[in-house]
């Protein structure tokens, strides 16, 4: 399993327009349950493919934006390579807009760039103005239903994602959401694989804090929408 491909997560507060922007950048509507789209409200992390200017393979997470659903956006946010923080022109910066941003900056994850949606309704104006964790980032003025600014947006995030590899990752890791045995096959532990390596057939790894070891018998990535998925790793 190779950790080439680059991970962006959406973030920003509820009705900040990201998943219509998502959808802009990568043809997915990304709301795919029914409750979802009846209430116009993400409540899942919601996955797609990027395509990037350079051909570089990216894949983007959209993130519940509401306030209840934070440890969702928490789940969706580990072992992204880098985020794009969306704030609407005409509400400014909201309470879950920093929240988005102190739980990135607590995971490590840099704002490559920051989308002012909605600018077919009000001017950008200086919104993000002090706001910290985005200094020096790249700001485009975006409007997705009309495809205002996608483009120079999505040249921004290759840009900004294409930095972050080149910086590297280190070794391999995976954090691990779950942990359970099957019958004939062991120990199965599934999660998203960070850094700069990969994991294969015959890997020896190292369980922290234990400091155990073992070997990698099975590796498979589950995919939705062909966008690689949690890690399974027997």
């Amino acid at each position: 399993m190779s950790a080439d491909r680059l991970t962006l997560a959406v973030a920003g507060h509820v009705d900040h327009g990201k998943t219509a922007l998502t959808g802009a950048l990568t043809g997915v509507d990304t709301d795919r349950l029914p409750e979802e789209r009846r209430r116009g409200l993400s409540i899942r992390p919601g996955y797609a493919d990027l395509p990037l200017p350079s051909g570089r393979a990216a894949s983007v997470v959209d993130l519940p934006g509401h306030e209840r659903f934070v440890r969702h956006m928490i789940g969706g946010a580990a072992g992204v390579d880098g985020a794009l923080l969306c704030v609407a022109c005409h509400d400014g910066v909201m309470p879950q807009s920093r929240e988005h941003l102190e739980v990135l900056g607590l995971m490590g994850v840099p704002v490559v760039a920051v989308a002012m949606t909605f600018a077919d309704r009000a001017r950008p104006g200086e919104a993000v103005g002090g706001l910290a964790g985005v200094e020096g980032v790249p700001v485009v003025a975006v409007a997705a239903p009309d495809g205002r600014g996608v483009e120079e947006l999505r040249r921004e995030l290759d840009r900004g994602l294409t930095e972050r590899a080149s910086a590297g990752e280190g070794e391999a890791r995976l954090p691990i959401d779950r942990a359970f045995s099957v019958a004939g096959a062991g120990t199965v532990v599934t999660g998203t694989l960070i850094g700069a390596g990969g994991l294969a057939e015959g890997d020896v790894v190292r369980v922290e804090p234990s400091g155990a070891r073992g070997r990698v018998r099975r590796v498979e990535a589950v995919s939705y929408t062909h966008l690689t998925l949690p890690t399974k790793i027997v």
